[in-house]
């Protein structure tokens, strides 16, 4: 206890001494004629004075620079926040204006006004091999209704089988299951084009369409481009189906039979046209 005493007795006279060494030094700093002791006092004073002085700027500076870095920081990590929101609004516009240029490049195409169809996008594929359709965003809320036409690339892409509140089914000209009443472009020769499987070997196949019940005494040439003939109560008049390859006579004899490529590149939908119900409610 008695060391302890003394320490805190040196203590207290240490700070005695400096705190009337410092008072002296204050005290004869603003005198024109300080006395000697307070010269002293000033002398002794001054270098530690500076050094605390110079400690305190130094530690102000370090401050000062401190919290500007980290506003900084903080000014960069929202500058860095509006640009990646700039960059995501950028791309939603830009993919917002190739929306915009496909569906007016859809009616463009097809020769079509605004009001003769709805664009609607295609968001699947069937998944059962046997049957080739698609499934487009739009249904009975967008006055997409079954049987109306669907068209892309400027010909037939098919007709809506169903329609759900949201989306709808479209069948396919290459579905085995589809018929569409149709007229050579260059004879006028008439016929009925099927959906067709063409095996190809190794497991392959390849899904096209074929006229059928095109009588032999009519003319159909390999290239001859097919329309729909608007008797089917479908199909409008006047649309490209497909372009004709292979031809040969039917078993019979009575009929050609032609292999025809679809018109439209079924496999590349990406938006395509529903065409408006035909007058009198017929799709």
């Amino acid at each position: 206890m008695f060391r302890l005493h003394r320490k805190w007795k040196w203590l207290l006279f240490a700070a005695l001494v400096a705190g009337g060494l410092v008072y002296l030094s204050r005290s004869g700093a603003g005198a024109p004629n300080p006395t000697w002791y307070q010269a002293l006092a000033q002398r002794v004073v001054s270098p530690a004075a500076r050094v605390f002085s110079g400690g305190a700027a130094r530690w102000r500076d370090f401050s000062d620079g401190y919290l500007q870095w980290r506003r900084d920081r903080q000014r960069r990590v929202e500058l860095e926040a509006e640009l990646a929101a700039l960059r995501v609004e950028a791309l939603r516009l830009r993919e917002e204006n190739r929306a915009l240029q496909a569906e007016s490049a859809l009616f463009a195409e097809n020769g079509l006004a605004k009001g003769e169809g709805r664009p609607a996008r295609v968001i699947g594929y069937d998944p059962v091999p046997a049957f080739r359709s698609i499934t487009i965003d739009r249904g009975r809320e967008h006055g997409i209704m079954p049987d109306q036409v669907v068209v892309a690339g400027g010909g037939v892409v098919g007709r809506v089988m169903r329609s759900g509140s949201r989306s709808s089914q479209v069948l396919l000209v290459t579905d085995l299951n589809s018929a569409v009443d149709v007229v050579d472009a260059r004879t006028r020769a008439r016929g009925l084009l099927v959906g067709k499987r063409k095996e190809m070997g190794l497991k392959r196949e390849r899904w096209m369409t074929q006229a059928e019940y095109v009588s032999a005494s009519e003319e159909i040439v390999p290239g001859d481009l097919l329309l729909t003939s608007g008797l089917d109560g479908v199909f409008p008049k006047g649309l490209p189906v497909g372009v004709v390859g292979a031809v040969k006579k039917d078993p019979s004899g009575l009929f050609w039979q032609a292999e025809v490529d679809p018109y439209v590149e079924l496999q590349k939908l990406e938006e395509v046209l529903v065409l408006a119900p035909r007058e009198g409610g017929e799709g």
